[in-house]
């Protein structure tokens, strides 16, 4: 079985959205959503620039990004 996680990528810094609201490098570090609906929830009426939101594996060339931005 695979162990996914999602979490809301800032598209231009590459940085992930951290449980303080702050942003951080390591996507261990990232806020983790139950799903992408509630990554969704969680971006309503916030300003967070261009961002995707990513279904990240424990290996990396399975990830899939979705992007809520045209920047990204």
């Amino acid at each position: 079985m695979f162990r996914v996680r999602v979490i809301i990528q800032n598209c231009d810094s590459l940085e992930y959205v951290a449980a303080d609201e702050s942003w951080c490098t390591n996507p261990d570090e990232a806020l983790a959503f139950d799903s992408g609906v509630f990554a969704l929830e969680y971006m309503r009426g916030k300003t967070l620039g261009a961002i995707q939101i990513v279904l990240k594996f424990e290996q990396e060339r399975f990830d899939l990004k979705v992007s809520k931005s045209e920047g990204c």
